[in-house]
């Protein structure tokens, strides 16, 4: 007599067989899938009676058959079993059947997804927000349970995948965090069904990790589900949606798209692709230098491009920010309908307000103040109004003091520094606003005071070795042979520089001025004047 399945589970899960039990286990009920499908009350009577914990491959079994039964009979009961079991199954168990574990996780994700989109049938006896949602009530037994299924925390698997529809779907982002927040990954076919879930899941980190405002992880993980290749329609579709935002944060984070669209799935989304890529794409924000400035100015004296270098160039740098700032704001505007469809809006109005910050960081590494009105022709802003209002929305990097504030008696706008906090803070008396003032305005002038001493210091060093050079044979000689060379072959003798080593110059200008960097839009080069110097020594 044929022992009941049950009981061979129960047996075959026993402790004291170790791992030859549980792959005769596994051997046993895949010859026997076909069979156990089609009597579904036979399984729930099993699924009932066992242990989750104890028999978590057996279940995993069950569970997987029972679902592939596809009878809305059964469908409630299949779903909150596959949540006990989540919550006991043994991870050493169910690695041991991947497959199956990883069809009860897709159907039963599936079943809650489906349920959420449905609207509810019969008479509302409560509010909806006190009913949780299946895929809410699905999302931690999952999370839990895939972390038991990962044989390592870097490795992928189509448990993540399932799990991030559910943060995505519930809005629950933060709780993503455990199955996106890692160093490293690696993909083992085993674990991961196909390649279209371990896309998927990049794609969805990328979006997920963009509603963070993560935005460096969001593009890094955009780009790797960019990377990998597309066999499907299905995946390919996905990666033009993911495509779309990485526009988005490359502008943000590199100042312009560093990668082409992906293969397109069809005309219509290959379209939706150019509103990305082209009509806001091509207002790139990495500034192009001053190369006609530059040559234009080829003749001019060293001590000249000395003084003004760094001046022309930050004014080139603002009208620059300006230009761009107004087409792509203009880009964004007309292709509001599209973003707002894609879910893309807010991301994109995050880009526009990145390009403010770094036209207001700019401002506040020249001036100390300005008057608001300065600020509103500066920033290119139509009133003052909306000036106070940019003003208000400007973020504070976490670690950073605030960039600026906004003083409304004076009606100025005060950058970074002691004048940033100004204006007494919501509760504090104006008597300790006004001695906080003072105390800053104090330590300004220390610092003002510190710097110049140190200037002088410097100078009165550079002269003194100066003294030394010129007082020196060594520096008599030179002249002498100078006086010499000039007498015989006029300047003629001498090195000139050509058309090619200014071209140089002016490239290297171009190139290192500007760099986009991963916390903001744009990054300057500190020591600008450094170019002027190897310019006028090379004259």
């Amino acid at each position: 007599m044929d022992e009941p399945l049950h009981v061979t589970i129960n047996r075959l899960s026993a402790p004291c067989l170790s791992t030859d039990g549980l792959a005769e286990l596994h051997g046993l009920l895949q010859d026997r899938a076909s069979n156990l499908v089609q009597t579904p009350g036979a399984l729930k009577d099993m699924i009932s009676s066992i242990s989750h914990a104890k028999c978590s491959l057996g279940i995993c079994h069950l569970l997987a058959r029972l679902w592939d039964v596809g009878c809305e009979e059964f469908e409630s009961f299949a779903f909150e079993e596959t949540m006990n079991f989540l919550v006991q199954c043994q991870g050493s168990q169910i690695q041991r059947c991947p497959e199956e574990f990883i069809s009860v996780v897709k159907s039963t994700t599936r079943f809650a997804l489906d349920a959420q989109e449905q609207p509810a049938e019969g008479p509302a006896t409560s509010s909806p927000a006190s009913v949780p949602s299946f895929s809410s009530r699905l999302l931690e037994p999952l999370l839990e349970g895939a972390e038991k299924f990962r044989p390592a925390r870097h490795i992928i698997t189509s448990a993540d995948t399932a799990a991030l529809q559910l943060c995505l779907s519930t809005g629950l982002y933060d709780r993503a965090r455990r199955v996106i927040n890692r160093d490293a990954f690696e993909l083992k076919k085993l674990f991961c069904h196909d390649l279209h879930d371990c896309i998927a899941y990049f794609a969805m980190a990328g979006e997920v990790w963009a509603a963070l405002q993560e935005h460096e992880k969001a593009f890094h993980a955009l780009d790797m589900a960019l990377s990998l290749p597309s066999a499907t329609d299905e995946t390919l579709y996905l990666q033009a949606d993911a495509y779309k935002r990485f526009v988005l944060l490359s502008l943000m984070l590199r100042g312009r798209v560093i990668r082409p669209p992906p293969p397109s799935p069809s005309g219509e989304e290959a379209l939706r692709m150019a509103t990305y890529h082209q009509a806001i794409g091509e207002h790139a924000l990495v500034f192009p230098g001053a190369s006609t400035r530059t040559l234009a100015k080829r003749d001019a004296p060293a001590s000249s491009r000395l003084a003004s270098g760094a001046r022309n160039t930050r004014a080139s740098l603002s009208a620059f920010l300006a230009a761009r700032l107004h087409g792509l704001s203009e880009a964004i505007r007309v292709h509001a309908a599209q973003l707002k469809e894609e879910n893309n809006l807010e991301l994109a109005q995050e880009l526009i307000a990145s390009v403010r910050y770094r036209q207001v960081e700019e401002l506040s590494r020249i001036f100390l103040a300005l008057p608001l009105a300065s600020f509103r022709r500066r920033m290119d802003v139509a009133s003052d109004a909306e000036a106070v209002r940019l003003l208000a929305s400007l973020p504070v990097k976490k670690g950073s003091p605030p960039l600026c504030a906004y003083d409304e008696e004076k009606q100025v706008v005060c950058f970074r520094g002691p004048y940033a906090s100004a204006s007494p803070p919501a509760g504090e008396s104006s008597a300790e606003g006004a001695d906080a003032s003072a105390a800053a305005r104090g330590d300004l002038k220390r610092q003002i005071e510190e710097s110049l001493q140190r200037v002088s210091s410097i100078s009165r060093r550079l002269r003194a070795v100066e003294a030394r050079v010129t007082e020196s044979e060594g520096f008599e000689r030179f002249m002498n042979e100078v006086s010499d060379a000039g007498e015989g072959g006029g300047r003629g003798g001498g090195r000139t520089r050509s058309e090619g080593d200014e071209g140089h110059s002016a490239e290297a200008y171009v190139e290192d001025c500007w760099r986009p960097v991963e916390d903001g839009v744009l990054e300057r080069e500190e020591e600008m004047q450094v170019v002027s110097f190897e310019e006028e020594g090379a004259g």
